[in-house]
């Protein structure tokens, strides 16, 4: 079988043109590493594997840590890489976080790959825990071209990290599929920021005790020239994967401030405003000056607004995250869990956390007759008593339901059964009746 040309010696790379050679990481360049995959697939060399891992929360450790103790922590991936793989197979840097590995199936094991930084790597004298996520594509393959096969190598490492973040996936024909699918999704997502297709819509939050009103949940939808909807499940990711969420959400934000201040004026408005925010908002660091600009647009105080977070935000490094909470806290803006649940955080790191809610998941909320959802669901609220934090359970479809929440000490819900979510006018209207009832 005929072997792929491996990198060149270092001393001998350091001589050639730097167009090949990463110097940060003293290893071949993308450049360097399509071009023998091109050479790999000409020479039809027998069964080999293309595999990319990325670096997990890299940007995070270069915000906190500095940008001297990235450039040290991608050096020291790569010689843990280097350590791990047997001679005759390729590796190389090509992208920012991304390293690339080429050789034969028998010499190389993604497990493998992923578990030689499993222990925390010293770095500038510190240890420092990380994680590699890998995508990998199998050779020989329908596709001829050195770049494409990388592409494809990319769908699957997309895929891990969005599905199965330190582990590994092999790409596969239908993932080229979908990625075209979310691709055009992305195209058709932009047009309809452009042509201004999105909407808030705002669904009430009620004392369960009382029925009072105590706060609305500003929720993003997206409706076609053709009058139908894009469920936000499948534009949120795809929003998320691109980082066009970041201007989408400074856009939700201060929509949703100044629709509170229409409803502040209008003297309706409950007590707070909440808005959902992923982890690559809270991972940008111009996050809070968003908020801030937000807020003083709709003239409001940090006690109208509530910032509702996935669980899963809890995997971000503590540091950063306390740092980025606690300053909105002290602004008076209240921090809530949502979907709490179905996440992976651990209770130690979210009982850290500046939190004042934590929601229930619809999906437990569902089950509230039967287990495991219901025993869930009442641990959930028990869990919030303990941790002196306000529950709130959302899904809440009839009255029977409302009525188990009561009973397992759930204060707060939204749901169908109360309301479902409105257009600015449309709360407006719902609000001032219910003032209105209120007053006799």
């Amino acid at each position: 079988m005929t072997q792929i040309i491996p990198a060149p010696s270092r001393a001998a790379t350091r001589r050639r043109d730097s167009t090949y050679f990463d110097q940060l990481v003293q290893l071949p360049n993308r450049a360097h590493f399509v071009k023998q995959v091109d050479e790999c697939v000409r020479r039809r060399s027998g069964h080999h594997i293309l595999a990319l891992l990325d670096i997990d929360d890299f940007s995070a450790a270069n915000e906190v840590m500095g940008h001297r103790f990235g450039d040290r922590l991608l050096a020291t991936v790569a010689e843990c890489l280097a350590r791990a793989l047997p001679e005759g197979v390729l590796l190389a840097r090509v992208g920012p976080d991304t390293f690339g590995v080429l050789g034969a199936v028998a010499r190389v094991e993604p497990r493998h790959l992923l578990d030689c930084v499993r222990q925390p790597l010293i770095v500038e004298g510190v240890p420092y825990k990380v994680s590699l996520t890998c995508g990998y594509v199998l050779l020989p393959s329908d596709v001829q071209a050195g770049a494409d096969l990388v592409k494809d190598a990319t769908i699957a490492l997309k895929r891990a990290k969005r599905d199965h973040r330190g582990e590994y996936v092999q790409y596969l024909d239908h993932m080229g599929t979908e990625a075209r699918a979310r691709a055009l999704l992305l195209s058709n997502l932009r047009a309809a920021i452009d042509d201004k297709l999105l909407f808030l819509a705002y669904q009430p939050q009620i004392d369960l005790q009382t029925g009072t009103v105590i706060g609305l949940e500003a929720l993003l939808r997206w409706r076609t020239r053709e009058g139908s909807f894009v469920p936000p499940d499948q534009f949120i990711p795809v929003a998320e994967a691109s980082g066009l969420i970041v201007p989408l959400g400074r856009w939700v934000l201060s929509t949703a401030c100044q629709a509170m201040r229409r409803l502040i004026d209008a003297g309706c408005a409950p007590q707070r405003m909440a808005v959902n925010v992923s982890m690559v908002q809270l991972r940008d660091p111009g996050f809070y000056s968003a908020v801030c600009a937000a807020l003083l647009g709709g003239g409001l105080q940090g006690r109208h607004l509530e910032l509702e977070i996935t669980e899963s935000v809890a995997v971000l490094p503590t540091q950063q995250l306390e740092a980025t909470l606690s300053a909105l806290r002290a602004m008076g803006i209240s921090i809530a869990i949502d979907d709490f649940g179905t996440g992976y955080s651990s209770l130690s790191r979210l009982e850290r956390l500046p939190l004042d809610r934590i929601k229930i998941d619809r999906s437990f909320v569902s089950q509230l007759s039967q287990p495991p959802g219901g025993r869930i669901a009442e641990m959930v609220a028990q869990l919030g008593r303990k941790l002196g934090l306000q529950v709130l359970a959302e899904g809440i479809e009839d009255e029977a339901t409302w009525k188990a929440l009561l009973s397992i000490g759930c204060q707060q819900g939204q749901g169908y059964h109360i309301a479902r979510p409105m257009a600015e006018a449309d709360i407006l209207a719902w609000l001032q009746e219910r003032v209105k009832a209120s007053r006799g």
